[in-house]
């Protein structure tokens, strides 16, 4: 459903993973995305998204989420349900995180 009225994004938020073949990316991508939806909407207030990417390869999964402010991510980066997305990311097997990093939008282009 479009939305009339879009939250732009105050941040996005790139996360990457090393993983052993595409059976592991659909396992870490299953578990992240079934922790985030277990949460609270309150601890993951401010994420307007999250998108998964995988190489055909098998060896990596790209995570890009939206949030509404650097503030909000930071929020959630202090919350309890942050640890249980670590700890997925780090006990999942065949599973290395490498890291992530914040962006802000410089250029947006549509409709070309």
């Amino acid at each position: 459903m479009l939305d009339p009225d879009p939250v732009v994004p105050g941040c996005a938020v790139v996360a990457t993973f090393e993983t052993d073949g595409p059976d592991r990316q659909r396992r870490i991508i299953d578990a992240l995305c079934d922790s985030l939806e277990s949460q609270s909407a309150g601890i993951r207030s401010g994420m307007l998204s999250a998108n998964f990417h995988v190489t055909p390869d098998g060896t990596r999964v790209l995570n890009y989420a939206e949030w509404s402010t650097d503030e909000a991510h930071i929020a959630f980066l202090d919350e309890p349900g942050r640890d249980a997305i670590f700890r997925i990311s780090s006990e999942v097997p065949g599973v290395r995180p490498i890291g992530f990093k914040r962006f802000h939008r410089h250029l947006f282009l549509t409709n070309f």
